[in-house]
């Protein structure tokens, strides 16, 4: 067997990643060991939510051992090597250089206390910037000084297949962590949102529809990549434009999720509409803009619905149902489908809606 190729990751959602680290760090409290405790790797995709399950795991242990804990987050793109290393100065008593720890590793060691250093974006600074991480890591040390015996060290960064930028992390480091891969995974994510108060229309229509919740190829040429943490963004814009007119939100929403999810989102109260069609159930008293949403739905669900004799059979019955204008902009669209897998002629109302939408339409039986 070769060990190199089966020896795989270990790949987690964010809730069973914050619960494995909590109990380990907790455990680790417990039996006065967090010093001894291996440092933390974990891999994932930007917005997946790395640094958001640290804090978690923050208020996990504080509930759990009744201790503060202090995360200190170090963005590694924004340091350099002496912000991490610290600088030399003349020890003019001694007659030698001496380096001076930097402030911002001026953590509190007390039995009170736990520390977190949170090394982000690790894959994504420079050698010289990694190399000045070794020490922390590998040795839990600054230059000279050694870091208190109650800090955990955990670093992060993304994946190659990313896009971001990259560089490998050496096999001495590698060899020092214990490694985990991180995977966004809509239900511990909606239970994350819960708790921190993300706007109940975003939940609501991700439930509705998952599928939309990440985008599955990261590496993209456009700069809207829809992933966890554009959700979060996006709630902020919906609370603070809640006065704003429909032309401005939309911008504003598009310009996190792109236009077209942008449509879907904006529409989604014909969801509930929708569900009751696929049913046979003719939604009463419609208004123009309840038919246009409800349109913009079905559109976008040609595919289930064009294989899906049942369903089809139920959207004909409610074209014959709305005015002919408005019907004929979905019939077309089904008759043009490219997913078809059934005689759509042969469907009931087919054959009624055809009289009524008279002049409008040509199609090929």
């Amino acid at each position: 067997m070769d060990l190199n190729e089966n020896t795989i990751v270990p790949v987690l959602n964010t809730t069973e990643f914050i619960e494995t680290l909590s109990q380990s760090f907790v455990q680790a409290i417990q039996k006065n060991r967090i010093h001894t405790h291996p440092a933390v790797f974990v891999q994932g995709s930007p917005g997946v939510g790395k640094s958001q399950s640290i804090y978690q795991i923050a208020k996990e242990i504080e509930m759990k051992t009744k201790r503060k804990v202090h995360v200190l987050d170090i963005r590694l793109l924004l340091f350099s090597p002496l912000d991490l290393r610290g600088i030399p100065t003349v020890d003019s008593n001694r007659q030698k250089t001496i380096w001076l720890k930097p402030a911002i590793f001026d953590l509190e060691d007390n039995e009170n206390t736990i520390n977190i250093i949170f090394l982000d974006e690790l894959t994504s600074a420079a050698p010289s910037i990694q190399a000045a991480a070794y020490q922390i890591t590998l040795d839990k040390r600054i230059g000279e000084f050694e870091l208190p015996k109650n800090t955990f060290i955990v670093a992060s960064g993304n994946k190659l297949t990313d896009g971001a930028v990259y560089y490998d992390i050496p096999s001495p480091l590698k060899n020092r962590f214990m490694h985990f891969i991180m995977e966004p995974n809509l239900e511990s994510w909606l239970e994350w949102a819960k708790n921190e108060g993300i706007h109940f229309a975003i939940m609501r229509f991700l439930k509705r529809n998952p599928q939309l919740f990440c985008h599955k190829e990261i590496n993209t040429l456009s700069n809207i990549i829809v992933t966890p943490r554009s959700w979060e963004l996006m709630s902020e814009i919906m609370y603070n434009t809640d006065t704003f007119d429909l032309k401005t939100r939309n911008f504003l929403i598009s310009s996190i999720i792109g236009t077209a999810m942008t449509d879907l989102f904006l529409n989604d109260d014909a969801h509930d509409y929708i569900d009751e069609i696929y049913q046979g159930i003719i939604p009463k008293d419609l208004s123009i803009a309840d038919i246009n949403r409800i349109n913009d739905y079905l559109l976008y669900d040609l595919k289930a619905i064009t294989t899906c004799k049942n369903k089809a059979s139920n959207v004909m019955n409610y074209l014959t149902e709305i005015p002919p204008d408005y019907a004929i902009i979905v019939f077309r669209e089904i008759m043009k489908s490219t997913y078809n897998t059934f005689a759509l002629n042969g469907l009931e109302k087919f054959d009624l809606l055809i009289e009524q939408l008279g002049g409008l339409t040509t199609y090929d039986a």
